[in-house]
């Protein structure tokens, strides 16, 4: 019976690990990028498999759409592996570098306070460009761990020095996914910010930005905003203590289904919706105070009832 109590707790002790590892499909980042103070929005996700060198990576892609798919692809990134708590990143274009160019370090979730995790490459990307390219480099700069703490979905949060200044576990970086890597600095006069506005795995957004009421939709309206956007749903007013009121000018919906998740990605609301309509009506009175999503044609957006 000691045994049996004993293999109990390690497969318990093992899914509370694996829940939080590093994602290896079906999962998408949306990254804001301004160049000076002009905004450019990128979506790069994972879709299937890669081996390359007898070693298998998850396949990262940029998107044109939320939608993760072949025919949705704009361009191969690289490939994403983990090993143990570390994530190591290999670009598209390593092997014009040679042969035996180590992966990139991004990521390690297994470090302590002052351990300094070195990436060993360096970014020479402007423009409105995402991760074109990506250099080896020996003094390609380091993140000190300063702090380790924990969220209110039991991630471990680092706080870093350098690139990504935030690491999330299960998600990487609130700058954007490769953004621990440096950047070298521009030469073209322009200013640079990267910050991740979303991130969605297995269909459950799991981080939205708090400058950000929207997750996945490319027009950003501030929550006091009423004004309609004849380009995007809108949705409002936003915190509500009662009733949603959702507007779609696009009529380019196609999955007439609204669903509304709590922050641990549990349903506590599901309605159909009349294909024919442009304006809908939602209560939520009965749910408790506090942050939700509401998933509306595969766009996820965030809503505060109070």
């Amino acid at each position: 019976m000691k045994k049996l109590y004993l293999i109990l707790a390690m497969c318990i002790a093992t899914s509370a690990l694996a829940q939080n590892s590093f994602p290896t499909s079906n999962a998408i980042w949306n990254e804001r990028i301004y160049v000076n103070d002009r905004k450019y929005e990128k979506l790069f996700g994972l879709l299937g498999d890669t081996i390359i060198n007898d070693v298998l990576y998850s396949t990262l892609y940029e998107f044109s759409d939320t939608i993760l798919s072949k025919e949705n692809i704009k361009g191969y990134i690289g490939g994403l592996r983990n090993e143990e708590q570390k994530v190591f990143f290999r670009p598209a274009n390593w092997e014009y570098y040679g042969d035996g160019i180590p992966d990139i370090l991004l990521y390690d979730f297994g470090a302590e306070v002052g351990d300094v995790v070195y990436h060993n490459a360096i970014i020479y990307s402007y423009g409105n460009g995402g991760y074109a390219d990506i250099q080896p480099h020996d003094g390609g700069g380091g993140s000190i761990i300063i702090s380790i703490t924990i969220d209110e979905n039991n991630r471990k949060v680092f706080t870093c020095s350098g690139g990504g200044s935030q690491w999330y576990e299960g998600m990487g970086s609130i700058a954007g996914v490769l953004r621990t890597i440096p950047t070298a600095e521009p030469l073209d006069g322009n200013t640079y910010s990267y910050k991740l506005d979303c991130f969605k795995h297995n269909d459950t957004v799991k981080y939205v930005n708090s400058s950000c009421n929207k997750c996945f939709c490319h027009w950003l309206i501030n929550i006091s905003d009423y004004k309609l956007d004849n380009n995007c749903i809108n949705i409002f007013p936003n915190p509500t203590n009662y009733e949603l009121r959702i507007t779609n000018y696009e009529l380019r919906i196609t999955n007439y289904e609204l669903r509304i998740f709590d922050i641990i990605g549990k349903t506590v609301f599901v309605q159909k919706l009349n294909e024919n309509e442009i304006e809908y009506n939602i209560n939520i009175s009965h749910l408790q105070d506090g942050v939700y999503f509401l998933e509306i044609d595969n766009r996820s957006f965030k809503i505060i009832k109070k």
